[in-house]
């Protein structure tokens, strides 16, 4: 049997990898889970999969399969997530993962290799000399203010964030996990 990124496998189940020459969709997001986890030219280049695995159950694509497409958002696009149930968690898993929109997992998201060295949320605004805060709503940038120092503009931008995501949640409430709800409406910010 070959293994793929040297742990995982198809034992040829009801699941199958391929359809009509193409990859089936199930069988694609669990290859991007494992690449993820396990392809090392990958996790150099995006530092928060560093310490990512999938656990053992899931190395077998019948039971990753199995778990996706029996879940009641499946087919409709949604990512799987690790890390929304749990905070900071670093396995997937049938335990630990859930189906989420597109647009909320990308709220979530820090961003951190990209933004410089200032707190989520905070540039410098060069000619005041002051600290801005901006949060994306529905996809454009939103000025929330300027203030006299990253910690008080970070504190701003958490608490924006944190009430943006409560108001994404109710939009989405009809078409999420009642888990996936209850871990937005009661998601905060990660401590830097």
């Amino acid at each position: 049997m070959k293994l793929i990124y040297g742990v995982a496998f198809n034992s040829k189940g009801v699941h199958r990898a391929t359809h009509a020459s193409r990859r089936t969709t199930a069988y694609l997001v669990w290859c991007n889970i494992l690449r993820r986890c396990y392809d090392s030219t990958f996790k150099r280049t995006h530092s928060t999969y560093r310490d990512c695995t999938v656990c053992e159950e899931w190395h077998d694509f019948q039971n990753f399969a199995e778990w996706y497409t029996n879940h009641d958002y499946y087919g409709l696009g949604y990512d799987v997530d690790k890390d929304l149930l749990i905070q900071g968690n670093k396995l997937y898993s049938p335990e630990t993962c859930s189906l989420v929109p597109q647009e909320l997992n990308k709220l979530l998201t820090d961003r951190k290799a990209a933004r410089g060295k200032y707190p989520q949320g905070v540039t410098l605004d060069k000619h005041s000399g002051r600290f801005m805060v901006r949060i994306s709503i529905d996809g454009r940038n939103k000025n929330i203010g300027r203030f006299s120092s990253p910690e008080v503009a970070h504190k701003v931008y958490r608490e924006a964030k944190e009430s943006y995501v409560k108001v994404k949640a109710k939009q989405w409430r009809d078409r999420i996990a009642p888990e996936v709800f209850e871990a937005l409406m009661s998601w905060t910010l990660p401590q830097e």
